[in-house]
């Protein structure tokens, strides 16, 4: 399935979280889906992120522009951390209603490009998207080591981009009136 990519407008409400940047009134969305361009490595590293160190809060949910196998690695790297993907099933964005959601996190620039156009062309009132830029580790090449520190680092940049968004919704952190977010 090919996907056009479009740039960001405000008219669509695509925030691009690149660098350091502080937001002071973001809101404090109940429920979010990451959606990636297959569903193998970010969108299930991040939703179970979210699921973990939130404890129930907020909903995630995850899925992918296509479908393919979750990739080994990725599994590898969230066990070490106690993060289980065992039960993580492959899903499209076909499969989601994305409007049933408070907050869209795209996690490539080519899911950013895809949201934005469904979301456009649908009548309910749009849910508010964001676009991280995370390194695809499933790129790099090199020697196992190399490729598992390159998953090391993606499922650690997520983590750190999760605890600033949803900071309000951290445990011990109920009081905090808005969110920050910090990249880096």
């Amino acid at each position: 399935m090919a996907h056009q990519i479009y740039p960001p407008t405000r008219a669509n409400r695509l925030i691009i979280v690149i660098g350091i940047l502080r937001v002071e009134k973001m809101i404090k969305p109940k429920s979010v889906v990451f959606v990636c361009n297959k569903n193998s490595v970010f969108s299930p590293i991040a939703a179970a992120l979210v699921r973990q160190k939130l404890e129930g809060k907020i909903e995630a949910v995850n899925c992918g522009l296509e479908k393919e196998e979750l990739n080994p690695f990725a599994f590898g790297v969230c066990e070490e951390v106690g993060l289980s993907l065992i039960l993580h099933t492959i899903k499209t964005i076909e499969d989601i209603d994305l409007k049933s959601f408070d907050l869209v996190v795209a996690l490539s620039p080519e899911a950013a490009g895809f949201v934005r156009s469904v979301i456009s062309g649908q009548g309910k009132p749009a849910p508010d998207i964001e676009f991280w830029h995370i390194a695809d580790p499933s790129l790099e090449e090199g020697t196992r080591q190399q490729i598992l520190l390159n998953f090391r680092q993606c499922r650690d940049d997520l983590e750190k981009r999760i605890k600033a968004r949803f900071s309000y919704a951290l445990p011990g952190n109920s009081a905090r009136s808005s969110p920050e977010v910090k990249n880096g």
